[in-house]
């Protein structure tokens, strides 16, 4: 078998880079494992954790992790935000979900729509080049 190298260095194939973040991953739960461990049993700590990845977990992880993301770039691009104390508490409100789909339409669908896009023209162009 060969591999492909860039001068003495050999080429990673993508898949290999992505099945070690993905192990990287299930690997951050371990501390989340050791530590239910010790509070409720070990038996108990396996359930919890198959219980969060049953329930979408992960996804959650992600749709934060992207709203972080989001607010972060536009902060870098437009500039700093301020904590000004005005002396209001914080308060909670329920908003239909249309509100929630416009409030998170730009920071994570539109993304997503485009990733898919990519996604789909990359793979459309592979197919037709192979045959």
């Amino acid at each position: 078998m060969t591999r492909e190298k860039f001068g003495d260095r050999v080429i990673t194939p993508m898949g290999t880079i992505q099945m070690l973040l993905d192990g990287l991953g299930f690997l951050q739960t371990i501390p989340l494992f050791a530590a239910l461990g010790v509070e409720r049993g070990w038996w108990n700590s396996l359930k919890d954790i198959a219980f969060l990845f049953m329930i979408g977990g992960p996804l959650h992880f992600m749709f934060h992790i992207q709203t972080k993301t989001y607010y972060m770039i536009q902060t870098i691009l437009v500039g700093g935000a301020k904590y000004r104390v005005i002396g209001r508490e914080f308060f909670t409100q329920h908003t239909p979900m249309f509100e929630q789909f416009l409030f998170f339409a730009s920071s994570h669908l539109y993304v997503c729509v485009k990733l898919a896009s990519s996604l789909i023209f990359t793979v459309t162009i592979f197919l037709f080049e192979t045959r």
